[in-house]
């Protein structure tokens, strides 16, 4: 595959708006893909006539005076032309991120899409492309279902479809549509965890719902337990639910303990914003996986130290998960109202009156500001973050688009704010670098502080020579990665 797309050198010649050569290269459509034609007659004439060409382009750069449909159209056809096989359509322009004097930063979202993206978001301009072309054309985008990848092809949208993020979260995506085992999928949730901090800080690839991803060597070492033993895991979230699953194939005796009626914990509120409805096809996932291994799932239950003695089990694994903080350094007067971001999100709570302050200004205050917005539970919303930014926790792609629908909502954020006071109808705090006082109305205060673990005792069951491990964010806070890849570990290594 020749790749001239998102913004690196071919690219940058057929875009108008980077190409600004008064040469036999720069120009008219024709004259701007004439280094991309060249490039294909030179590689056709090293390859030979029976060695497949694919070639990567930009239907849409997404930005004022970058590439549309309409230049694509006309470069695919002197593509095929010059002797590419395939005309494989991405879209989006990966420096405009570093490069804002190139336009409209959204471009950069086009380009690793994530969940505020439609699923197929490129099928329609994939097919423009192909109505004039002879050869296939094959397109990438979102596309993490089986039925939406056979309906592409199946409509004659496109001919082929291209897996990039897909295949990093299930490597055995094609394979098990073949097989008709489409109940195994696990899909990509595009929150870009393999796009953002962790490649850039460890430069290995890395994935939310794929704990061997970027370790595959990993799986040659999983084997059946060669003594099974009676494992209680305590606590149905993501975690929990992922070292059952583990545990389970391997042959142990597995019962998973929940006190809510339902698994999930975080993750059921994580679906909740905005446009993070992808989230919860991890969690139909790992329940599909459960549903097919002998664990037995006990909803409804508190379990307290009477029970894992009652129960003697081998093991116990505690998956409690987490809870919000509650500021304990900052007075809050009973008076103001001061739900929790989670309780927020439930749905717990109907209207917040016309004056909202979010206190953290992390993703979850962020998202929970749009959840507010959106089911229009206050007229007017505020974050107050002691940061520089509001949402630096959040991979760039996904904090572009949040920022922006904030914005659109008209939602203050101020930062390098410090609360000192929450009274019965203001929230009172100071700037951190002037340490000016300053003063907010608001009718209710909603808490997005954090998350603290949940602790169980178990000391009594330590006592009767039961081994315990800890995973998830009963051990530490962290993510959905970070329980997947614990739950994963505890599975594999009892």
């Amino acid at each position: 595959m020749i790749h001239g797309a998102h913004g690196y050198l071919i690219s940058s010649f057929l875009s108008p708006l980077t190409n600004h050569r008064e040469d036999s290269f720069g120009g008219g459509r024709e004259d701007r893909a004439r280094f991309a034609v060249e490039v294909v007659k030179s590689v056709r004439s090293a390859v030979g006539e029976d060695f497949p060409v694919f070639f990567r382009l930009n239907g849409e750069d997404f930005l004022p005076g970058g590439i549309t449909v309409e230049d694509a159209s006309v470069t695919a056809r002197l593509l095929q032309g010059a002797g590419a096989d395939v005309i494989s359509v991405g879209g989006g322009v990966g420096i405009v991120a570093h490069d804002l004097s190139l336009g409209d930063n959204k471009s950069y979202g086009q380009m690793i899409m994530p969940m505020y993206i439609p699923r197929g978001c490129r099928v329609g301009i994939a097919e423009k492309i192909r109505k004039g072309l002879k050869i296939p054309v094959s397109v990438a985008g979102r596309i993490n279902d089986p039925f939406l990848a056979r309906d592409v092809i199946a409509q004659g949208k496109a001919d082929l479809v291209d897996l990039g993020r897909q295949m990093i979260a299930d490597p055995f995506f094609p394979q098990k549509m073949a097989d008709g085992r489409i109940e195994d999928i696990c899909r990509c949730i595009a929150c870009n965890y393999c796009h953002g901090k962790r490649i850039r800080a460890i430069k290995q690839i890395r994935c939310t719902v794929n704990p061997l991803a970027g370790r595959e060597a990993e799986s040659r070492e999983v084997k059946p337990a060669q003594i099974p033993k009676k494992v209680m895991i305590i606590g149905g979230g993501i975690a929990g639910l992922q070292a059952a699953r583990w545990l389970a194939k391997r042959g142990h005796r597995v019962s998973l303990w929940e006190k809510e009626n339902q698994v999930g914990g975080q993750i059921l509120l994580a679906s909740l914003p905005p446009q993070k409805e992808e989230i919860r096809s991890l969690l139909e996932f790992l329940n599909r996986q459960i549903e097919k291994l002998p664990v037995k799932v006990d909803l409804g239950c508190a379990v307290s130290p009477e029970t894992v003695e009652r129960e003697r089990p081998d093991v116990v694994i505690i998956a409690t998960g987490g809870r919000p903080v509650r500021p304990g350094n900052i007075p809050m007067n009973k008076k103001m109202k001061c739900p929790s971001a989670w309780e927020v999100l439930s749905g717990k709570e109907k209207f917040l009156g016309d004056k909202t302050v979010i206190l953290g200004g992390g993703y979850v205050g962020a998202e929970a500001a749009d959840f507010i917005c959106t089911q229009a539970l206050s007229e007017k919303v505020t974050i107050l973050e002691m940061r520089e930014a509001v949402a630096l926790d959040l991979e760039p792609a996904s904090r572009q688009m949040l920022l922006e629908r904030l914005k659109e909502f008209g939602v203050q954020m101020m930062v390098h704010f410090r609360v000192r006071e929450v009274t019965a109808g203001e929230v009172w705090g100071e700037d951190t670098r002037t340490g000016e006082r300053e003063k907010i109305d608001a009718d209710s205060v909603v808490v997005a502080l954090g998350t603290e673990s949940v602790g169980f005792p178990m000391d009594a069951v330590r006592e009767k020579g039961m081994k315990v491990l800890w995973i998830g964010d009963a051990r530490e806070p962290w993510g959905i990665a970070e329980s997947m890849r614990e739950g994963f570990l505890a599975g594999v290594s009892i």
